[in-house]
C-alpha cells in the first residue's frame, strides 16, 4: 500500500478562492512547521539585500516562528578565493539574512554556479568547519526531519548538476532517494528540493533528464511538492499526470528571467521567496514578492486536492 492507503490519484483538483479564506499563517499550534524558500541569491546586489530584508519583516509581521529556510543552490556566484574564510561567507549569508529575526536552519543543496572553481567543496567544508552556523550542508544529497522527534515534514535534499555528480554517483543517488521516500512513508509531508526544476514556464525550461530518473520514485511515494530554483522566477505548477505540487523559487537575488509558458497556475518575473506552512491536514503555501507582499497562495490538502486564491493564477 502507498503511505497514504487512499491518497488522491491523478492530477490534482483545481478551484478558486478567495484570499480572505487564508487565515494569518502566525505559529499557534504544536503540531505546525513553516519553511521559507529562495535560490540563486549568492550575489551583492540591492535585490537580494531586499529580498533578505523582506523575509525577516515577513517573518515578524505574521508572528512565524520560523522552523527552517531551504536555499535552492546557486547560493554563491561570486568566488571564493579565500575558501571558508571568504569574507563573501559574512557579507552574503551570515549578516545578510538576519541572525535575530532568521535565526534557523538553512538547508542548501547545490546549483550549477556552485560547482566552478571549487565552491562545492568549499561549501560542505564550510558546514562541517562551522556547526555553529545556520549554513546546513552535511552532504551532496541528505535527509533532514522536522520536528525532529515525531516529524511532520521530511526534507529530501537532492543534487540535480547530473553531470557534476557524475555517471557512478547519479545511480547511488537515485537508489538513495527511493529508499528514503520509502521510510518517509510514516511522515505526513514529503518536500524534495534541488536546484533544477522538472518543470518550468522560464528561459530553462523542463529538466527532462530529470522527470525520468526522478519522476518513478515521485510519483510511486506521491512526492507532495518539489521546490527549485535555477529559473530566476516565481512559479507554481501543477502537471497533468503528476500529484506533486511544483513550485519554482529562483528570485533571490540575480537578474530575473522571463516567462515564457503558460501552463503554470502562476508564474511571475519578480524578486522573492516563498513561505510553506505545514500542519497535519493541510499546506498553505506563500509566494512574496521583495517588498515583503504576498502575490499568490494556495493550498494543498493531505488528499492531494489543491486549491488556488482566487485573483492569483496566471499572473505575469
Amino acid at each position: 500500500m502507498n503511505r497514504t492507503g487512499n491518497r488522491f490519484r491523478g492530477v490534482a483538483a483545481l478551484c478558486v478562492l478567495a484570499l480572505c479564506f487564508f487565515p494569518s499563517v502566525g505559529h499557534g499550534a504544536d503540531e505546525r512547521v513553516d519553511l521559507l524558500a529562495l535560490g540563486d541569491w549568492g550575489i551583492d546586489t540591492p535585490a537580494q539585500a531586499a529580498v533578505a530584508t523582506a523575509m525577516k519583516g515577513y517573518v515578524e509581521k505574521n508572528g512565524i516562528a520560523l522552523d527552517a529556510v531551504l536555499l535552492l543552490g546557486d547560493n554563491f556566484y561570486v568566488d571564493l578565493e579565500k575558501g571558508v574564510e571568504d569574507p563573501a561567507w559574512k557579507e552574503l549569508f551570515e549578516r545578510r539574512y538576519d541572525g535575530k529575526g532568521l535565526d534557523v536552519p538553512f538547508y542548501a543543496v547545490l546549483g550549477n554556479h556552485d560547482y566552478s572553481d571549487g565552491k562545492a567543496q568549499i561549501q560542505l567544508d564550510y558546514a562541517k568547519r562551522n556547526p555553529g552556523s545556520r549554513f546546513k550542508m552535511p552532504a551532496r544529497w541528505y535527509r533532514a526531519d522536522l520536528p525532529g522527534e515525531r516529524p511532520l515534514v521530511a526534507l529530501i535534499a537532492l543534487d540535480s548538476n547530473r553531470g557534476r555528480v557524475g555517471k557512478e554517483n547519479w545511480p547511488e543517488q537515485t537508489r538513495w532517494l527511493e529508499a528514503e521516500l520509502t521510510k518517509a512513508g510514516e511522515v505526513p509531508w514529503t518536500v524534495c528540493f534541488a536546484h533544477h526544476p522538472l518543470f518550468s514556464d522560464s528561459a530553462h525550461g523542463d529538466e527532462d533528464d530529470l522527470q525520468e530518473a526522478w519522476g518513478p520514485a515521485f510519483k510511486k511515494n506521491e512526492v507532495d511538492f518539489y521546490l527549485a530554483g535555477h529559473d530566476h522566477a516565481l512559479e507554481h505548477l501543477l502537471i497533468p499526470g503528476w500529484t506533486t505540487s511544483f513550485v519554482v523559487s529562483g528570485g533571490g537575488g540575480y537578474d530575473l528571467y522571463e516567462i515564457e509558458g503558460d501552463r503554470a497556475s502562476f508564474a511571475r518575473s519578480v524578486h522573492g521567496f516563498v513561505h510553506l506552512q505545514f500542519t497535519p491536514e493541510k499546506a498553505q503555501v506563500v509566494f512574496v514578492d521583495q517588498a515583503g507582499k504576498a502575490i499568490h497562495r494556495f493550498e494543498r490538502a493531505r488528499a492531494g486536492k489543491v486549491t488556488v486564491g482566487e485573483g492569483t493564477s496566471g499572473t505575469r
